[in-house]
Formats: C-alpha cells, structure tokens, sequence
C-alpha cells in the first residue's frame, strides 16, 4: 500500500510536473521584463525564454520523479525480501539494516552534491598584504594609527569592502551577519547623508594659507564653516574624522578630507529626547542636535538622566574593551560613539554601572561628578554560561573516567 500510494504520487508528476507549482515564479519574470524594458529584446523574445526556464525545469520534475520511482520500488523488493526470507532472523535484520542504510546515503549524496560538488572546492590561495595608498599614509601620519577615529571611503563599495579597515576604524565594511539596527541606520541615514558630504565641500572654504605653505599635498577644506550637523548629523555621531574621496578624470586618485566637526569618541549631552519606539528613535536622529540631545527609547533606559558637562577622553581601546577617562563638575550623560549591543559591560573606577541605548545605536551611561575612569567590556552573559556548563561537564567526565578505571581495577 505504501509503495502504490507513494509510485502514483510520482507519476503524477512525471505526468504533469507543474502540478500544484508555478515553474516560472515571480522573480523569472521581472527579470524577464526587466531586460525587456532596457531594450535588449523584445517581449515575445522574453515569453520564449519564460518558456525555455518552464520546459526545463518541467524536465527536472520528471526526471526527479523517475528517480524517486525506481528508489521506492528497489526498497520495497529489499522488505519483501525481508518478509519472505528472514523475518525474525537476526543476521537477515542487520543484512536489511545495511541495504537500506546504504540506499538511503546513495540517495542523499547524489542530490547532495547537486549543490556542494567537487567544482566547488579551490585549492588555499594566499591573501596579498593591502597596500597603503598615499592617502593612507596622509592620514595615518596626520591622525595615527588608533582606532580613536573613523573613515568613510567614497573611492569603494563603501558597505561591501573591508580594506578601509585594514589601517582605521571605517563606518562601512561588510559582514554577512551585520547588526539590523546597524543596516536601519545605514539605509535611513548614513548612505543619503554620504550625498551631502560633496555638498558640504563645496560649500566649505578652502585653507589657502596652508596650501602655499605646502603643508599639504592635497586641498585643506575648513569644513568648521560649514553646518555640516544639519547635513550629516549621523555621520558626525559615528565620529567620521575623515573621508577618501575619488578625484581626477577617472576617480583612481584618492583625495583625503578631514572632518573636523566630527563629534569625537565621546561627549555629555545635556537634554534627553524620550521617544515610544524603535521608528521614533531612527526618525528624530535627522532631527535633534545630537551634540547636545541623545534620543533615547523611554520604556527601555528610562534610568538614563541628562545634566552638566564635562570632557571625555579615550585612553586605550580593543576589539573587545575600551577605556575612557571622565572630567565632569556636575557628572551627567555621556553618550560613546561605540555600538550598543547586549553583553558590553561597563564600570566607573571599578563600580558596575548600566549601560543605556542612545541614538537608536550607541551606548550611553550616567557618570557622577569629578574625575573617572570608565570601562567597557565585552562580557556576554551566554558565553559566560556556556563556559560553566562546558567546565562541570568536564569535571563530570574525568570523575566518570576515574570511577571506571577504579571499578576496572577493583574487578580484577
């Protein structure tokens, strides 16, 4: 019964492989009308090449379905064979077990490497060390090497490459598994804002005192003159201190730009903008001053208190620690220029204090008046667990181990 259910499925669909399933999907088709709409062919051209992807995957169907039939029919033989000659019989069991076994891993490693197959796999190619351009090298001898400031590269796919960050902090880059909030920001403000940052130099008036003093081989524009905070608000926020941009007729000439109204690694702000939800706060970051305004979620950090002023300073930072110190008369909010994300830790000369969200991405906390060193540290709360379960299981497996050799030893 089992075996006519499942064969008659089968030929359905060897008969009619589109049954129940649409072979030409949404996605065919607007690619299709995609060319046709820049001009490459004709729409009757297009239908026949909807027509081509249907016969062949119709073809794919059919094919599969055959398989399946013959699969089925050789593992039914294989239990009728079973039934009629050893059932019950141990060794006609694990004879079963085996044939079975062995159909089913033929079948899953043929459709399997369908999509992983030897053509896949390369030989280990060594990575070329990247390169200083002389705008690199402009910009690491004007501001260091630390990662006390960020650079926004025009000159690359800015959110699809990961060179920039091969010498300095960059506000793009690619990861496969990149924070949402992060790709929010980037699609809401940071790449609409990147627009501006050309506006911005052209309206800022260049250094022309520095120029014929050649203090630099490249144009010094005083972008201080300029309003860049009602331009670029979020890219000021994420500390932005300079931007490579393409020059000359083709853009492969480099051209740094300092930014120096980038907001710093830290600051104290003394308002508060309490929005409802996750919409508000990425809204009003195109709003508020963020100089002096953090934008925080009410129901989330409402233990977050803006009064006084004060100067921060970065003193060390890691990938998964940094170190600040703070010099405030009144204490108050400060807000880091470092990505909030559950698991970072912070301390104020030792004493755990918590750690707020502001400006729908960065980090906040309360200081108190005077002179403080602040911490953060990356100390995830589930790595911190699955450590402890991994040393007791541990420990539980050497007391196993003991126990039998003891027992082992007691036998004999």
């Amino acid at each position: 019964m089992a075996t006519i259910f499942t064969v008659v499925i089968c030929l359905i669909y060897v008969v009619s492989p589109g049954l129940g399933h649409d072979l030409v999907n949404a996605n065919d088709k607007a690619a299709v009308q995609q060319y046709v709409g820049a001009g490459y062919f004709d729409a009757a051209f297009g239908q026949n090449i909807l027509r081509s992807i249907s016969d062949m995957r119709a073809a794919m169907v059919s094919a599969d379905a055959w398989r399946s039939i013959f699969i089925i029919l050789l593992g039914m033989f294989v239990l009728l064979w079973y039934a009629k000659k050893g059932a019950g019989d141990p060794k006609k069991i694990t004879i079963l077990s085996v044939i079975l076994l062995a159909i089913c891993l033929v079948d899953m490693w043929q459709v399997n490497k369908r999509y992983l197959n030897d053509d896949m796999f390369v030989a280990p190619r060594g990575v070329e060390r990247i390169q200083k351009t002389d705008a690199d090298t402009y910009i690491l001898e004007k501001s260091g090497a630390g990662r006390d400031y960020r650079v926004l590269n025009f000159t690359v796919s800015t959110f699809n490459d990961n060179n920039t960050s091969a010498f300095y902090s960059s506000i793009g880059g690619y990861h496969a598994a990149k924070l949402r909030r992060y790709q929010e920001l980037i699609e809401a403000h940071i790449a609409p804002e990147m627009s501006k940052v050309y506006t911005a130099i052209r309206m800022a008036p260049m250094d022309t005192v520095a120029m014929q003093q050649q203090l630099s081989p490249y144009p010094i524009y005083d972008l201080t003159a300029v309003n860049t905070d009602s331009l670029f608000p979020v890219i000021n926020m994420l500390n932005t201190h300079w931007f490579i941009l393409g020059a000359g007729e083709k853009g492969n000439v480099k051209l740094p730009v300092e930014n120096a109204t980038a907001m710093g690694n830290a600051w104290f702000v003394t308002n508060i903008k309490w929005v409802a939800n996750a919409n508000e706060e990425l809204d009003a970051l195109g709003k508020e001053n963020l100089r002096t305004t953090a934008v925080v979620a009410k129901d989330d950090f409402g233990f977050l208190k803006a009064e006084g002023s004060g100067i921060v300073k970065l003193t060390s930072y890691e990938a998964n620690e940094a170190k600040y110190e703070v010099d405030s008369e009144q204490g108050g909010l400060v807000v880091f220029s470092e990505v909030y994300y559950p698991g970072w830790t912070a301390a104020v000369d030792g004493q755990p204090v918590e750690v707020g969200r502001a400006n729908y991405v960065l980090r906040a906390i309360n200081v108190p008046a005077g002179k403080h060193e602040v911490v953060f540290e990356f100390k995830p709360q589930s790595i911190q667990t699955t450590e402890t379960i991994a040393y007791v299981a541990l420990g539980v497996l050497a007391l196993l181990i003991v126990a039998a050799i003891v027992w082992s030893i007691k036998r004999k």
